[in-house]
């Protein structure tokens, strides 16, 4: 994968981000009304949680959807802490409130080269802590 394909697939993903915690939320939700009110109650089976608290946790901890959701958002959150001021700007700029990088340039009294070289370099940071880099 070029290096310019890279960029355009995490800056996709990071365009997502604001979106995240509604996500996960509703993945949550997805998960809950899966369960069923019926599971075993009264009997128990050997190796069968019946309690619903217990099923959604297991539930919970098991879904690959919810975990990669959950590992994405982490990736972003520790990617803003690396972040120095001037970096987090141009992150909100263009990820929070989904500007362009030109745009970004202009808000940012910065040349579209070195907004671009910031966005790319933010970019590497998540990747490098989402684990795909």
């Amino acid at each position: 994968m070029s290096k310019n394909t890279q960029y355009k697939f995490l800056d996709r993903i990071l365009l997502r981000y604001k979106y995240l915690p509604n996500r996960i939320a509703r993945r949550k939700l997805e998960i809950e009304t899966e369960h069923r009110t019926d599971i075993n109650i009264g009997a128990s089976k050997v190796n069968r949680i019946n309690k619903r608290t217990e099923w959604l946790v297991e539930r919970f901890d098991s879904d690959i959807k919810l975990k990669g959701l959950e590992c994405q958002k982490r990736a972003v959150e520790a990617t803003l802490k690396t972040l120095d001021e001037t970096m987090t700007r141009v992150f909100e700029l263009r990820w929070i409130h989904e500007h362009t990088p030109e745009e970004v340039a202009e808000l940012t009294s910065s040349s579209l080269k070195s907004t671009q070289k910031r966005l790319e370099r933010i970019t590497e940071i998540f990747a490098d802590y989402w684990g795909w880099s």
